[in-house]
């Protein structure tokens, strides 16, 4: 009989949120190996905790470590890591450009079809021409298969255009506006 007490999951993250945060350095290990385990709600604490990586320049170490370890995550624990990396702003367009110049990643078709939709998700905030031509131009070079990346991407592409033309058009205004 299992006698391990069951703690809520909104407090199991909580508590190893704030411990990445103040402790990375200590916290990453014993987290990691947290993030394997059988216990999909110690996992999905421990990916979100990992994902609140104080200093955005320690993600990539984080990612490899990730990957370099035994036994590799799943790919729904893969997913999920991403999907939470991502959504930090400040660290989106640092992850995307070590992501997308990342030789090892850019030859994993696989990995690339599980993490296409975030991926998406994380070039939808881009607002820059040259952004724009660099999703084009990493999506371009691979085979997704599903039925709705292309669409996906066309939605993106046309996302980050309006992003463009608004800011170009609006801009001006909207900080005299502001400033007033």
């Amino acid at each position: 009989e299992d006698l391990k007490p069951t703690v809520p999951l909104h407090l199991l993250e909580s508590a190893f949120v704030e411990t990445m945060r103040a402790r990375p350095e200590v916290s990453m290990e014993p987290l990691l190996a947290l993030a394997r385990s059988d216990s999909t709600q110690e996992s999905g604490a421990a990916l979100k905790a990992l994902a609140a990586v104080p200093n955005v320049e320690q993600a990539p170490t984080l990612i490899n470590l990730m990957r370099a370890d035994e036994p590799p995550l799943s790919q729904p624990q893969t997913l999920t890591f991403f999907n939470n990396i991502f959504e930090n702003p400040v660290a989106n367009a640092m992850l995307w450009d070590w992501f997308t110049s990342n030789a090892d990643f850019k030859t994993d078709g696989s990995l690339i079809n599980t993490l296409h939709t975030t991926l998406l998700a994380a070039a939808n905030q881009f607002c820059s021409t040259d952004r724009l031509y660099e999703v084009e131009s990493f999506f371009g070079d691979f085979e997704i298969d599903d039925d709705e990346f292309q669409p996906n991407l066309t939605i993106v592409l046309e996302n980050i255009q309006d992003c463009i033309d608004f800011k170009e058009t609006q801009g001006p205004s909207l900080i005299a506006a502001l400033s007033q």
